[in-house]
């Protein structure tokens, strides 16, 4: 886990801080933790049969046309793996979708950060297998934004 996980503080704290400067406010907490549940878990690879995986890089990428395509999916799930509301300061989620068809299947695992008025971060691991090819394409996204760039109209 980075700093940048730990040390994320909610909108209030900037403004009581500022507030109140005379006053004495423990600066930093004795056990730091992740109070916003951030994972950057991009999955495992499990050995199958015994054959030996690993990562390598390639140029493959997902074929996001292919999935757009009509086709019969044979099975489908989407599944909160957790979700808490941050005491009322944002909201972390983290799900799984899970698509199989019979050319290919498709996993995503999205984590989902806001802090009101802190940051907006979405972490994506996505799999992708086409049955004809013995590759399975596995891609990582983060996205983070400052919430002091992010405009509502």
């Amino acid at each position: 886990m980075t700093t940048l996980h730990r040390n994320l503080k909610t909108q209030d704290v900037f403004f009581i801080n500022s507030s109140a400067s005379g006053l004495k406010f423990v600066k930093e907490s004795v056990k730091p933790f992740d109070w916003t549940f951030t994972t950057d878990y991009k999955g495992t690879l499990i050995p199958c049969g015994g054959s030996a995986l690993r990562p390598e890089p390639c140029s493959d990428r997902i074929d996001y046309s292919k999935l757009r395509q009509q086709e019969h999916i044979f099975f489908y799930e989407e599944l909160v793996l957790y979700e808490d509301e941050l005491a009322d300061n944002g909201s972390s989620v983290l799900s799984v979708k899970i698509r199989v068809m019979a050319s290919s299947f498709f996993i995503l695992l999205r984590f989902f950060l806001r802090v009101d008025g802190v940051v907006l971060r979405i972490y994506d691991t996505r799999f992708y297998h086409k049955v004809s090819v013995s590759l399975c394409v596995c891609v990582f996204v983060c996205v983070s934004v400052l919430c002091c760039c992010v405009h509502v109209w």
